[in-house]
This record gives C-alpha cells, structure tokens and sequence, in this order.
C-alpha cells in the first residue's frame, strides 16, 4: 500500500514539474517576464546611475583610477591585468584593499 501511494506521489511530483516547464517556455512567448517585478523605471535607473558617477568622479582617487583604467579597457587588457596594474601603482578600495579579491571580482 505505501509503495502504491508513493508511486502515484511521485508521478503526480513529475507532472506538477513538467506543467510548470511547459507553462514557464510559454511565459516569454506571451510577453511575461519571470522572477520579481521591476521597481525601478529606466529614468530611475539612469538617475541612480548619474547619482553614483558623480559620486565617484568628486573622489580624486577614482578620478586617478578611471585615467588608469580607461586606456586599458579600450587596449583590451583583462580585469585581471588592471587590477593588477593598480595594485602595483597602490590604489587601494574603500576597505583598503587590494584592487582584485581572491575569489576573482573586481572591486574599486
């Protein structure tokens, strides 16, 4: 009896699973997006963004960094090879730092 129940437990699992993929693979088709709603506008979005540039470019250090930083971005230069020039030249983040973690991300 318990083997029974758990056999149609478990088919009734893989249909819930399979409903929900088909229902998902249809959702952008229909123009719905997944996951939480957006709560910022694309002004908004901008706002913040102009908000936070002006807020790095009235530090000097960061000023210092983006003319560092710039050239090599457009030389092709990897994350990697930055952030290790600006270890070398002794810029550090806010935590005084180092520029590159150990586990790979970039932080100014």
């Amino acid at each position: 009896m318990r083997t029974m129940l758990s056999l149609f437990a478990e088919l009734e699992r893989d249909l819930i699973r399979m409903r929900t993929r088909e229902g998902m693979a249809q959702d952008p088709q229909k123009g719905k997006r997944i996951g939480s709603p957006q709560n910022m506008t694309e002004d908004l979005w901008e706002k913040a963004h102009r908000n936070c540039k002006e807020l790095a470019n009235r530090n000097q250090n960061n000023r210092h960094a983006a003319i560092y930083i710039k050239p090599r971005v457009e030389e092709g230069w990897t994350l990697q090879a930055i952030a290790d020039g600006l270890d070398r030249e002794g810029y550090k983040t806010r935590k005084r730092e180092k520029v590159l973690s150990g586990n790979g991300q970039v932080h100014l």
